[in-house]
């Protein structure tokens, strides 16, 4: 990294290096200190459903969650998806993070993370982790932040008409690769997951890192949210695409629509006046051409294109 700074002070121009790896400590303090004015960061997550579509793979819903989207999975023939996370947990989770913070008990970090994962879709309640791995509720955010920091989960915030609030209320917790939580979450095959208690779990999981994906893949802020609030109004997913202009979106892993789907999306519009809403459902079911009563039907395999910022583009590409 010195040398790469030696060289850029020396030669003026961008984009004469392309530096990969999300969890390298000598590129995150190279990026803190003396390159960080003159370095452009893309965020790049695991495959994509539109990306595996482009390159002719379309697995069956169950089968696409559980095989999960990292490219090691598609460019390795023979190796079965529970092996390979398997061996990303042992080498990455336990063996680089370990080396990153020091813990009293492994045991401890791992019950942790089978735990989150049990939680994916959920409110993170730092105090119930908390109680339920046996350590103090300071620790479990330090081991959140560093989750969050090697991109294995992602924490989603809360909508509201005030910003500032926003900071200090309860996020939603998803992981950033599917197969990753499925493995945590001991399912050993694609037909476990059509009969789990976490299937909508799982199939949220899915959709809200696919819309993500498509966020990170344009260059565009993620703007992404979730609603919830003390009367049981909750929408899934909101794009905040002006200052009174959302998408909202339910998610449900059904593949028919039923009218309830659209009721907090209602009740949510009714509530805020003023605001421009669009109002969509992601689901198991087929794309329709034409909305429902006002509402888009969309398949999850096609969540990319209504969350791509238009116009935009990757650095470097």
């Amino acid at each position: 990294m010195s040398q790469i700074q030696a060289n850029v002070d020396e030669i003026n121009g961008y984009g004469r290096y392309i530096i990969t790896g999300s969890y390298q400590k000598e590129v995150r303090k190279a990026i803190a200190q003396p390159l960080a004015t003159r370095t452009a960061i893309a965020h790049l997550l695991p495959l994509s459903l539109e990306e595996l579509k482009e390159s002719g793979i379309l697995l069956p819903r169950n089968e696409q969650i559980f095989t999960g989207f990292m490219p090691g999975i598609y460019s390795t023939s023979g190796i079965a998806p529970s092996e390979y996370y398997q061996n990303y947990r042992s080498v990455h989770l336990d063996k680089d993070i370990r080396e990153e913070k020091r813990f009293k008990d492994i045991r401890e970090f791992q019950l942790f993370l089978d735990i989150m994962a049990g939680r994916a879709g959920q409110l993170l309640n730092h105090s119930a982790v908390s109680n339920d791995v046996g350590v103090t509720s300071a620790t479990i955010k330090d081991w959140t932040s560093l989750l969050e920091n090697a991109y294995i989960i992602r924490l989603l915030p809360p909508w509201s008409r005030n910003q500032t609030s926003r900071a200090v209320k309860s996020p939603k917790l998803y992981f950033i690769e599917t197969g990753l939580l499925v493995s945590l979450a001991r399912i050993s095959s694609p037909n476990e997951i059509g009969v789990s208690s976490m299937t909508g779990a799982f199939f949220e999981n899915m959709v809200v890192m696919e819309a993500l994906k498509a966020r990170y893949n344009s260059a565009a802020e993620p703007k992404l949210y979730f609603y919830r609030d003390n009367n049981g109004v909750e929408v899934d997913l909101i794009l905040e695409k002006g200052q009174k202009e959302l998408e909202l979106f339910e998610i449900k892993s059904a593949y028919t629509i039923s009218r309830d789907f659209i009721r907090n999306m209602d009740r949510f519009e009714h509530m805020h006046p003023g605001y421009s809403i669009s109002k969509n459902i992601i689901y198991s079911g087929e794309t329709l051409s034409e909305p429902v009563n006002g509402v888009r039907c969309i398949n999850y395999a096609d969540v990319s294109a209504f969350f791509r910022e238009t116009g935009k583009y990757i650095p470097f590409i």
